[in-house]
């Protein structure tokens, strides 16, 4: 035994060994990726001390002011003294260096107040924001970042606020590519500059970018020809996930194999490599969402689980219809987002609720009840029709699924929704509630599915025929199902001239028609999906390119809306079926949606060495055994 655990832990060095050389490697290809346009959140209302991001690891943080300002700490981070010359041109402090052109920096101490909101603020985060940095003249400032790392992904948060006096109601524009405007005081006007509040507070805004070299340069600009303002800034280090999940994919291949099969000879090691690329992308998909949870912040501890399949089988081909080939692995929900999976995500970001991921009609539809006032907002799930909290989520927009795939790739935080919990992750969505609906970002994440995705998931069995081909029907059917909840084979929810739920051709306004998810127990589809024929309309993302529309598929438990239920053309729950409507639309119960956990690329050197480090470690623990 001592024998065994000795190889054991040889091989685990070995591995960690290959897994840094990994790293290493794959940093030093030559390939590093060029510095992209910074892509930033939209501007946030200043609000107290969680505003200041715990992301990933802090490189540095200052705060900007006069000869008296200080080091202050606010939510665990620590911002050094910034202190700015005083109608010079050019100020340098550690790895940042603040530049005016063409005239004169200016640094102030009185952009506090000590009426509320202001007031209400912490006393460290008041130190924050009470002195600034600031042009003579309405010009250009210049902050030059240094001490970077060309490859690193970067997350740059910044603060612009003045609370003082009436004449503060500066709006500062930050670009790196693309901008962001923030307002240095929220209860002004927006008919024109100087029309501030005594007390009111100003914004924040957070950007990532990837450095190519060792500095990185973002401008800020007065708008309207009034004076560009920032109080502080912090840089900090957010790992690229699908680096560390490479590694620990790598181990956890290596390290499972070792356990299985430790009596057999190095070859058994090697075999246990995934014998397709998009095994090893899915093997990435899975490490990488734990480490996105551990590099945004201080996430709440989980308040979900939401289950899902894999969708292995890379590379089929198309259905006769054109959909359905994939050529990558991937996992998708087992079922819907249920209403209780939304009511606690409700509860997590929307105590405000500015993007409106709340509608009255989920009350009025026996989904979730909604109580208190704006800032205080609580949810709960509907208990006037039955217990409602494992049935579809129903009345939400693309835009909603979107942002509940980015709060659950941000690892399912509690705060404002802003950057890192439901703007920035899967998509960047920047406050957009309608209009075009944004591509797909090129991390590991949570997705709405891709309609080939969504549409594999729910038809394409690689055992039918022999030779794999698609079904009708998401139950592993060809004939149109039944709709008798329980476990018969072929079910869904639909009228087919009786409810499902009660069997019964009557229609009762007051009644509740959808099913729990999972309700129809043998009558999954093949890689294990759920009510993907029947019971709510799903979202997918069609080709995940930006584009106005997205698609819906799967079918509704009845016809005829608005009006009395008709029944519903069993061919609407078909494969055949689609519709392209616009991304905003919401206006039903009808329309849900699943997620998919789908990795980024790796470049290819990055698989190749997820290889050597297997077959490294597999020698290493061949010529270990053999000594012992």
């Amino acid at each position: 035994m001592n024998v065994q655990r000795s190889v054991i832990q040889r091989w685990a060095l070995t591995a960690i060994v290959a897994g840094g050389f990994l790293v290493v490697g794959s940093a030093g290809q030559g390939t590093v990726a060029s510095a992209a346009a910074i892509t930033w959140g939209s501007a946030q209302n200043i609000s107290g001390d969680s505003d200041v991001s715990t992301n990933g690891t802090v490189l540095y943080a200052y705060n900007f002011g006069t000869a008296s300002v200080a080091s202050t700490t606010v939510n665990g981070v620590t911002f050094a003294p910034f202190v700015v010359l005083d109608f010079g041109t050019t100020t340098t402090v550690g790895n940042v260096t603040i530049t005016e052109s063409p005239d004169f920096l200016y640094a102030y101490n009185v952009a506090g107040s000590s009426i509320a909101p202001f007031a209400n603020l912490s006393s460290a985060y008041k130190a924050l924001l009470n002195e600034a940095a600031s042009a003579g003249v309405p010009a250009t400032i210049t902050l030059q970042l240094g001490g970077l790392t060309p490859g690193q992904s970067y997350e740059f948060q910044w603060w612009a606020n003045n609370s003082s006096t009436a004449d503060n109601w500066f709006v500062t524009n930050a670009s790196a590519g693309n901008a962001v405007s923030v307002s240095a005081n929220t209860l002004g006007s927006s008919t024109g500059q100087g029309s501030g509040i005594d007390g009111g507070t100003g914004q924040f805004a957070i950007g990532t970018f990837t450095a190519d070299s060792a500095s990185y340069s973002i401008a800020l600009n007065g708008e309207d020809f009034y004076l560009p303002i920032i109080n502080a800034l912090q840089v900090r280090a957010v790992p690229e996930p699908s680096t560390y999940a490479m590694a620990l994919a790598g181990l956890a291949c290596g390290g499972y194999s070792m356990f299985r099969r430790r009596k057999r000879a190095c070859r058994t090691v090697l075999h246990a490599v995934p014998r397709r690329w998009q095994d090893i992308r899915h093997l990435v998909a899975i490490g990488a969402m734990a480490f996105l949870a551990a590099l945004n912040g201080s996430p709440a501890e989980a308040e979900i689980t939401y289950p899902m399949v894999t969708v292995a089988d890379a590379g089929n081909a198309a259905d006769t219809t054109g959909y359905g080939a994939v050529g990558y692995g991937y996992s998708i929900g087992k079922y819907a987002v249920t209403i209780g999976n939304y009511t606690a995500f409700l509860n997590s970001v929307a105590a405000s609720d500015p993007y409106g991921l709340y509608q009255t009609n989920m009350g009025s539809s026996a989904m979730i009840t909604r109580s208190g006032s704006s800032g205080s907002y609580s949810y709960s799930v509907s208990t006037s029709q039955g217990n409602a909290t494992n049935r579809p989520i129903g009345w939400v927009s693309w835009f909603d699924a979107a942002r509940f795939a980015n709060w659950m790739t941000n690892g399912q935080p509690t705060g404002a929704q802003g950057p890192g919990t439901t703007e920035t992750g899967g998509y960047t969505l920047n406050g957009a509630t309608t209009g075009t609906a944004p591509a797909r970002n090129s991390v590991t994440a949570y997705f709405v599915p891709a309609e080939n995705e969504w549409y594999k998931a729910a038809y394409y069995d690689p055992t039918k025929g022999g030779s794999g081909g698609y079904w009708t029907y998401a139950t592993r059917s060809d004939s149109a199902p039944g709709n008798v909840v329980g476990n018969s084979l072929n079910q869904a929810n639909y009228f087919n001239g009786v409810f499902s739920t009660t069997q019964s051709g009557s229609f009762n306004v007051g009644g509740q028609f959808h099913t729990d998810v999972g309700a129809f127990t043998n009558s999954a589809s093949y890689y294990g999906t759920f009510d993907q024929s029947g019971n709510s309309y799903q979202w997918n993302d069609l080709d995940g390119t930006a584009n106005v529309n997205r698609g819906l598929r799967g079918g509704y438990w009845k016809s005829g809306w608005p009006g009395p239920p008709v029944a519903i053309p069993a061919s609407q729950l078909t494969s055949a079926f689609r519709d392209e409507p616009l991304a905003d639309f919401n206006l039903a119960s009808a329309y849900t949606f699943g997620l998919v956990q789908v990795a980024a690329v790796p470049e290819p050197a990055t698989y190749a060495m997820a290889l050597a480090g297997l077959a490294c470690g597999g020698y290493s623990l061949f010529r270990r055994r053999k000594r012992a």
